[in-house]
């Protein structure tokens, strides 16, 4: 790189430190620009109140989910495309119903003792990588599918039909595609063109794994201030009728959700992350279960999901 003058060397940073962020008429260029070399943590969390009738019993259930990450930046090419390495730090998971509680905290307990939380255990320290652009799009997720084969080595499933009908079950459900789709709803948030506040911008997500919906999202720049872009957040969610059933063998599920999200987010002007997001989120609708053992019939459950999702920078 060219010595800057003595006497430039302030205008040229200045400058530098104008174009990455601010335009002209008061607009920013909100993207994804983490450093390379450099590591940022953040920390994921669900909060939800699960309600379902099945064959005439109404059955609620509370489940919290929370995940540290760390994103350590291996690459930035000339296009601004990040390949990111992401390592699980800690796992947090509640569930509360009729049944029990069953706990696991990756921070109090190194390895869980419980059948049904060992496959949260086993994911503690491990990593995958993907490729992002600066819009939050993500291209390429590597490693899922072998961070699955840890879990179900933790589960000690003997080998077998089950065994197999399990990988291939949370394969497609939790495997390159599915962390893929599940990285791609949080990171695209990015507008594709410089904003100002009042601006809005619209994306649209499909999702064909887990609950297979399509995510209709309207941002809005609230305001800049300290270097803070503070958002709003208006989802509309519906069905997705083109994705296929989930098989669990020998049964299959297939969903007709519609729902909405409503919150805000804050970003650092700067790199784009996120430093905290509080969203809300109510999907109602049905699921249809086939191949249930015991009976040719389906069975329609009808189902009401209320989740509080929480994202926020976490500093070590």
């Amino acid at each position: 790189m060219t010595t800057l003058k003595k006497t430039g060397t302030v205008a040229a940073l200045l400058a530098i430190a104008l174009t990455t962020t601010q335009c002209s008429n008061n607009q920013t260029k909100l993207q994804l620009r983490l450093e390379e070399g450099k590591s940022y943590n953040f920390r994921f969390s669900s909060d939800q109140k699960i309600s379902q009738t099945l064959m005439g019993q109404q059955q609620s259930v509370n489940q919290f989910v929370a995940m540290g990450y760390s994103f350590k930046v291996l690459d930035v090419d000339k296009d601004g495309v990040m390949t990111v390495q992401v390592t699980y730090d800690s796992v947090q998971f509640k569930q509360s119903g009729a049944t029990g509680t069953i706990e696991y905290d990756s921070t109090k307990d190194a390895k869980s003792t419980n059948p049904l939380t060992l496959g949260f255990s086993a994911l503690v320290g491990k990593s995958f990588s993907m490729k992002i652009r600066p819009d939050g799009g993500v291209q390429d997720i590597q490693g899922a599918d072998a961070l699955i084969n840890d879990m179900i080595k933790a589960l000690k499933i003997p080998e077998g039909p089950l065994k197999d009908a399990l990988m291939g079950n949370m394969k497609d459900q939790f495997g390159d595609q599915a962390l893929k789709e599940m990285m791609e709803r949080s990171l695209n948030i990015y507008p594709t063109q410089p904003v100002k506040v009042g601006d809005s911008w619209q994306k649209k997500v499909t999702m064909t794994k887990g609950f297979p919906i399509i995510m209709d999202t309207t941002w809005t720049l609230k305001e800049l201030k300290n270097g803070v872009a503070t958002v709003e957040v208006v989802s509309k969610l519906a069905p997705n009728s083109a994705a296929p059933p989930i098989r669990l063998e020998p049964m299959e599920m297939s969903y007709n959700l519609t729902g909405s999200q409503q919150g805000t987010l804050q970003l650092n002007q700067q790199t784009g992350f996120v430093n905290q997001a509080k969203l809300n989120q109510n999907i109602s609708g049905q699921m249809e279960m086939k191949g249930i053992p015991g009976t040719t019939k389906s069975v329609t459950v009808p189902m009401q999901i209320e989740s509080l999702i929480t994202l926020e920078e976490a500093r070590k």
